[in-house]
């Protein structure tokens, strides 16, 4: 089977946290600036509605409203990547036609994150969800989160199901990479890393790109590993993952994505209420990071616009 994967998905996507009020309420007018962020760094595209969107805080209203509030603002000017996860079909397929109103070239999904299935009723049910929606869909695969598939049948929904083109994998697990590529060798599929820690080792296993959300807080970063590695500079590229593996050790003590939000702060750019409040310890723990992160992102800048200009 021949799939028709969009010719837009390649490269960097930004996985885009979202700002809340402080009633837990989505800020979209605050969104807006961190999109306009990322349209200035020209990233191939954007995510919203994934993990670091925590978009299990948010109704299922909020999250359609938030959906065609980019779709309008965007107005073609990014490729959207927009995640669709649900605890019931119905809830699916309303965010997969708001989704596709909204001009986004890809839906991800998730498996259900509450309630446990049997591997073979969760396939069962992502087949048939999956092969109804409006849309080219990506598999998000991140077992921390959700109800676990074993690769291979994530593999196999992707065989199967026409509209299935590929997958998210954020599950962190190294092991699968030599999978994903025999696989690609095998079928036509797109493959997305999600774990940025693998990002450098990913490419070289025939990842398409990332749909990350470190380059929500560092796009530079991550574009220029993505660069570099694609222009056959593998060592550059190597030695700009161990830039990035130094961020990722300093956000790792925060809940995710508070990191991700955290840095966005530092640059001056709203983030809204965080989902819980910052006790004496994580309040002195934050102001340290931001301002290491302040720093390390100037001393490194230069090195990463380099590495995306050559």
């Amino acid at each position: 089977m021949v799939k028709q994967i969009p010719s837009a998905l390649t490269g960097v996507f930004a996985a885009l946290p979202t700002p809340y009020r402080p009633d837990g309420t989505p800020d979209v007018e605050k969104l807006q600036p961190i999109l306009d962020f990322h349209l200035d760094k020209q990233v191939a595209g954007l995510c919203i509605g994934g993990a670091t969107g925590e978009y299990a805080a948010c109704s299922v209203e909020e999250r359609l409203s938030l959906i065609r509030s980019v779709g309008r603002y965007l107005n073609g000017r990014a490729s959207l990547i927009t995640g669709i996860g649900g605890e019931h079909f119905g809830q699916v397929h309303r965010l997969a036609r708001a989704a596709a109103d909204a001009g986004a070239i890809a839906a991800l999904l998730p498996a259900p994150f509450y309630f446990p299935y049997g591997s073979s009723d969760l396939l069962d049910f992502l087949r048939r969800v999956a092969g109804e929606l409006p849309l080219p869909v990506l598999f998000y695969n991140i077992p921390q989160f959700t109800n676990e598939l074993h690769l291979d049948d994530v593999l196999r929904l992707i065989e199967s199901v026409p509209n299935v083109i590929g997958l998210k994998d954020s599950s962190g697990r190294s092991a699968n990479l030599p999978l994903l590529l025999k696989a690609k060798s095998a079928m036509s599929m797109a493959f997305f890393i999600g774990s940025d820690d693998l990002l450098f080792e990913a490419l070289g296993s025939g990842a398409d790109g990332a749909i990350s959300g470190v380059a929500s807080a560092c796009p530079d970063l991550i574009q220029a590993i993505y660069e570099a590695f694609r222009s056959g500079q593998k060592e550059k590229a190597k030695h700009l993952q161990v830039m990035l593996d130094d961020f990722i050790a300093h956000i790792n003590g925060f809940p995710p994505p508070w990191g991700i939000k955290l840095a966005l702060q530092a640059r001056g750019i709203e983030i809204g209420s965080l989902n819980w409040p910052l006790g004496e310890p994580l309040r002195l723990k934050a102001e340290e990071f931001q301002a290491w992160f302040l720093e390390w992102d100037a001393k490194n800048e230069t090195a990463w616009a380099k590495a995306t200009s050559e």
